[in-house]
């Protein structure tokens, strides 16, 4: 991901020779799963400016091998930078049965998990369920999102925010404020609101995706705490932010070394 690249990027510019592992076939981590999204195209602007500068820098890398940590001691490492990343976590509802819950990422990755008509649970408050309810929506689904929150995407920059009101009520995607799922019956779902318990029922949904935060994986950075001469952690890997947090502690990892 964008921590992994920036570290990489930084520790080549300072002389050292790099290799990156990255477990997938593509580099950039969850932008480059985000950028599937055409409205979210221009984080792909990121990832292919990183990945083109630690190219031009030599840094070794390779795709589809997980970096387990035999792998890496291997290498005889002077030092190690883990920015192996955060991983989705799904909510289980009551009364949930055969109804497909499923995270934005599963979503973006295989579209045929998605039906017609959705609803998008908003438990991240930024871009994740507006980009992925602006995105099949544009697929002509028929969108619902629901929010503990005031508003859908509750801290994205009010710079953005104004447009992405707009986005929602012109690509007809309904909001529920301050509600939360209560259950599924069915195929319907009841939603809740937080302040006066009332409740309202939206009917014949298909599918169900939890844009909610991530689990930080630092099983990796666990084993090996003491085994290498030097060991630094940047990114979702440590807690699960946003990009500019993950480059930002990658970048310090790339000079610390």
């Amino acid at each position: 991901g964008p921590a992994g690249l920036e570290a990489a990027r930084v520790a080549a510019v300072r002389g050292h020779h790099v290799t990156l592992f990255e477990q997938g076939y593509e580099l950039g981590g969850q932008l480059a799963i985000a950028v599937r999204a055409r409205n979210r195209l221009e984080l792909g602007k990121l990832t292919g400016w990183l990945e083109w500068q630690i190219r031009q820098l030599g840094v070794e890398v390779r795709l589809g091998v997980e970096a387990t940590p035999e792998l890496i001691l291997s290498t005889d490492p002077d030092a190690v930078i883990v920015a192996v990343g955060s991983t989705p976590v799904t909510q289980t509802l009551a009364g949930q049965n055969g109804l497909p819950v499923i995270d934005v990422t599963d979503a973006l990755c295989d579209l045929a998990k998605v039906g017609q008509r959705v609803i998008v649970l908003d438990d991240d408050r930024h871009y994740k369920a507006a980009g992925i309810a602006e995105y099949l929506a544009d697929l002509n689904k028929d969108v619902t999102i629901i929010t503990r929150s005031g508003e859908t995407g509750a801290d994205i920059p009010t710079v953005s925010f104004a447009g992405l009101r707009v986005r929602l009520g012109q690509k007809k995607i309904r909001a529920l404020p301050f509600h939360d799922i209560a259950r599924v019956e069915g195929h319907d779902v009841v939603a809740v609101d937080g302040f006066t318990r009332l409740e309202a029922t939206i009917s014949d949904i298909d599918t169900i995706i939890f844009a909610g935060q991530n689990r930080s994986d630092g099983s990796l950075a666990r084993a090996l705490l003491g085994r290498v001469p030097e060991l630094h952690v940047a990114g979702d890997c440590v807690a699960p932010r946003r990009a500019l947090e993950a480059m930002r502690e990658g970048h310090a990892a790339g000079r610390a070394v």
